[in-house]
């Protein structure tokens, strides 16, 4: 591939950052993008694919060894910058993410987990997050929606089913889908108090179904 094609054509790094920008609307977000976006036709010249492939990940295990030691915002930093050098690196995009929820961006978290779950379809975790993310701000019914979503890719995941039958309680929700995730989590938990909060889950779908039914036929009847 010529230089001058290089030069014309988007990094593909940049494009992600972009998607991710402008989903947060964060102006440090975009900040980045910006300087990705000035800066990438200059690079893409002279540096290979392969090697922005490994500058990112180095840069990623730093960042990983910064989040070890609690130092979130350089975290941060160093994630973004791995992500400047290569934007396919999903793991960086997650741990990226679950950063900015710690840290209360949860906007930039959602945008983040989004590019993380694009990136590998079969991952549930970055739907996980994105459920958690919605959960610590009461919105029950996108939290109960992402955590469904990651069970489809993923039908054994303890955290995911936890997480909607939490969520399923918060909205009072009762469906066949809700009592099959309760019991599948029932099944699985070894964790006692978890294991008591999906009984009593149980029981309370079980008895709502039962109740709703009963209207039901009274209606009709």
């Amino acid at each position: 591939m010529g230089a001058d094609k290089l030069m014309r054509e988007p990094n593909r790094t940049c494009v992600g950052l972009a998607r991710l920008a402008l989903a947060a609307g964060g102006m440090g977000l975009a900040t980045l993008w910006l300087g990705c976006a000035t800066g990438a036709p200059r690079e893409g010249a002279t540096i290979t694919p392969e090697r922005r492939h490994a500058d990112g990940v180095r840069a990623a295990r730093e960042a990983e060894r910064l989040a070890q030691a609690g130092r979130i915002d350089e975290a941060i930093e160093k994630y973004q910058e791995a992500l400047a050098h290569s934007g396919d690196l999903q793991g960086a995009w997650n741990n990226l993410g679950e950063l900015y929820m710690r840290r209360g961006d949860y906007a930039d978290a959602v945008s983040a987990f989004g590019v993380a779950a694009e990136l590998v379809p079969s991952d549930p975790r970055p739907l996980y997050n994105t459920g958690l993310v919605y959960q610590r701000v009461g919105w029950a019914r996108d939290a109960m929606s992402n955590y469904a979503a990651a069970l489809e890719r993923d039908p054994s995941m303890q955290e995911a089913l936890r997480g909607h039958a939490v969520a399923a309680d918060m909205l009072a929700h009762a469906d066949e889908r809700t009592l099959d995730y309760i019991r599948r989590g029932l099944l699985r938990e070894k964790d006692p108090e978890w294991r008591t909060f999906f009984e009593r889950q149980r029981f309370r779908v079980e008895a709502q179904m039962r109740s709703e039914a009963g209207r039901g036929y009274d209606a009709d009847d």
